[in-house]
């Protein structure tokens, strides 16, 4: 199986060994299937039973322990049932608990399965994500990543548009110019094409 942990902050965990550096809301993402499906279908065919909910809307956070009886063998039969090949689940929920046992963070109260150190396989991979919400300085948290091997990603609303200003732009501008998603774009823009954080593209 293929497992990736979406993360802010890496926490360590019992089976998995990795070093902190922040924790905000981590989420996981794992391979359900055979590597044999992977290779024939490459397109993700995702689902997420999301714990981040309550009660009340889709805007209310669960009470922490509202899902704590959940079991990761009977979550993994049914995301398999369904047919998927990426499973999304979570590390930390928004109400601040962990799902797995014996970490730095605070578990979810009566916890009852140790559910994510259950559900991670062999092949594990981890994401963290850059997003103004979560309050971090993209150049530290970038190179963070990198070192410990773990892969980025951002998200933001879009502008009017539907989309964002040219890459162009966060380009030919110094990172530190920017605030906020924008200065997470202009990081990843330069990560993501081999570029130092110093680069400086000339305005075309």
């Amino acid at each position: 199986m293929l497992l990736c942990i979406e993360v802010t902050r890496i926490t360590i965990m019992r089976k998995i060994k990795i070093s902190v550096f922040t924790l905000i809301l981590p989420t996981l993402l794992f391979n359900s299937c055979h590597q044999k499906t992977l290779d024939e279908n490459k397109l993700i065919h995702g689902f997420c039973i999301d714990f981040n909910w309550g009660e009340g809307g889709p805007n209310k956070f669960a009470q922490p322990g509202l899902w704590a009886e959940a079991s990761p063998k009977d979550h993994i039969k049914w995301y398999k049932d369904l047919g998927v090949n990426t499973i999304q689940t979570f590390s930390v929920s928004c109400n601040g608990y962990a799902w797995y046992k014996n970490g730095v963070v605070p578990e979810q109260p009566g916890l009852k399965y140790d559910f994510l150190t259950d559900m991670v396989g062999k092949q594990t991979s981890l994401i963290t994500c850059l997003a103004e919400w979560n309050e971090q300085d993209p150049k530290s948290i970038a190179p963070a990543a990198i070192k410990a091997g773990v892969g980025l990603y951002g998200f933001t609303k879009p502008n009017e548009n539907s989309l964002l200003p040219s890459i162009d732009k966060y380009l030919s501008l110094p990172i530190d110019s920017f605030k906020g998603d924008d200065k997470n774009i202009a990081t990843l823009a330069r990560v993501y094409n081999g570029f130092s954080f110093d680069f400086v593209q000339e305005k075309k």
